[in-house]
């Protein structure tokens, strides 16, 4: 499955959208679906997944394509954007690090 996944509410199937979903900014924790709801936190009730968490569209019950994502898919997107951002700052501190020490300590 891809980094995001949506739910089609007018059938059962699943979708995966691609790797620009990063670039959209749909990667991580969503703030609202493409419908413009807000993602709310929800509780699974069902057989399989009993008491797991994941994020939906308030307005789920309505026809169309609706966020829900997995609350540990969530946190595992979230960590990689750490992860990413972090390193691109430690990149950056090397290089002011570099362009900023004096003369006589080098």
């Amino acid at each position: 499955m891809g980094p995001h996944s949506w739910v089609a509410t007018s059938s059962s199937s699943s979708y995966s959208l691609d790797e620009n979903t990063i670039r959209d900014g749909e990667y991580g924790m969503p703030s609202y679906c493409y419908c413009g709801g807000r993602v709310i936190r929800e509780t699974s009730r069902t057989e399989q997944d009993p008491g797991k968490i994941y994020f939906s569209c308030e307005f789920r019950a309505k026809p169309g394509y609706h966020i829900r994502k997995w609350w540990d898919r969530v946190i595992e997107e979230e960590l990689e954007i750490l992860h990413s951002e972090s390193s691109g700052f430690l990149g950056k501190l090397r290089v002011f690090k570099l362009t900023t020490v004096p003369e006589w300590r080098s």
